[in-house]
């Protein structure tokens, strides 16, 4: 008999080597991509004959290079062939390379992928010290409203108290969308405009309605997670069992008392475990939030501004840093909230174990 291997458990040690095994194996490439260099692209012509071609002495290494190759209109230079694959690249150069052939390395980086598109994961760490900072001066001391460390501290207090409204609004009203079908009707429209309005569409809106300040990122944060989280809660109470309901009915529950000691309950460690999802998507939004810095001038107005910031100053190893920073915390609060959900929900721990 064949051995079902679909949906089958895995050893926790296993699931950390395939995790960090697919880590390894990315990180390996972005360093492979943005280290091996490409062969130049032009190459006066008594270099390339004499000091390259003239050197090789394997037929398949000549035509390799020949074919790579072509001479310019005024035929003083070779110029490297265009749409060649990274793997001929690397190619080519090691064939360069075989004849002696010496790169101006400093002048002429010319990587595989270019720095401007993907920094070395080097200088990505090289940044962080600057930015932590607050100041691309090292003689110069910290400055506390120009650091990465407030700006962390801005856009999480940010996050939290959109999410907190969140949650506060979108549970009950959940709630009573799915157990009261009068109103839920009267309330669709509203979810599915809020569903399917773009995202960047709520900037502008908020900005007009409530300007450039606080509140309108903290509004812009909540629309962007409440109909994500509303529709979630509707589908989870929506799945609770109708024995669940008969039997408060039995027992002589009212309605409200049925919705607070039986429904709500009963669903509510599936919802807790879509709390992570809908947080981890405001941590997504933050950059939309913070792209217009209310507070003028250099201060810092959190780590979207930040990104931003860089991006105009064209520092691209510093966007990547701050877009590590933004999936670092994403992923800390998946795991707090799982860590939550093991705490509170304690019911829970034996049926996942299969008891």
């Amino acid at each position: 008999m064949k051995k079902i291997r679909i949906r089958r458990d895995i050893p926790k040690y296993q699931k950390f080597l395939y995790s960090a095994l697919f880590v390894l194996i990315i990180l390996s490439l972005w360093i492979a991509v943005t280290t091996v260099r490409k062969p130049l692209s032009r190459i006066d012509i008594d270099d390339f004959e004499r000091a390259i071609v003239g050197n090789l002495y394997d037929e398949q290494d000549i035509l390799l290079i020949n074919e790579s190759y072509y001479k310019n209109s005024s035929g003083d230079q070779y110029l490297l062939k265009k749409n060649l694959s990274p793997r001929q690249h690397i190619e080519i150069r090691e064939v360069i390379s075989y004849t002696g052939f010496k790169y101006e390395e400093e002048r002429i980086p010319n990587p595989v992928l270019s720095q401007n598109v993907l920094p070395h994961p080097v200088d990505i760490l090289r940044s962080f010290p600057s930015l932590i900072r607050g100041t691309n001066d090292s003689s110069e001391k910290f400055q506390w409203r120009k650091s990465l460390i407030y700006a962390i501290w801005i856009s999480l207090r940010r996050e939290l108290t959109a999410f907190f409204f969140v949650v506060l609004f979108a549970l009950p009203l959940g709630v009573l969308m799915s157990c009261f079908k009068a109103f839920r009707s009267f309330m669709n429209p509203a979810l599915i405009v809020g569903t399917f309005i773009p995202i960047a569409a709520l900037i502008p809106l908020t900005m007009a309605f409530f300007g450039i300040g606080e509140q309108q990122k903290i509004i812009f944060l909540v629309l962007s997670m409440f109909f994500v989280l509303l529709g979630l809660v509707i589908k989870e109470i929506d799945e609770v069992d109708d024995i669940l309901l008969s039997t408060g009915y039995t027992l002589g529950f009212s309605q409200v008392k049925t919705i607070v000691l039986i429904v709500v309950p009963s669903a509510l460690s599936r919802i807790w475990k879509h709390f992570a999802a809908v947080f981890g998507l405001g941590w997504g939004y933050i950059i939309f939030a913070e792209m217009i810095n209310s507070g003028g001038g250099d201060s810092i107005n959190g780590l979207g501004w930040l990104f931003i910031a860089r991006q105009r100053r064209f520092k691209v190893d510093e966007m990547y840093a701050i877009f590590f920073v933004i999936i670092l915390f994403a992923f800390i609060f998946s795991y707090l909230f799982k860590l939550g959900h093991y705490l509170i929900f304690k019911h829970d721990r034996g049926q996942r174990n299969g008891k």
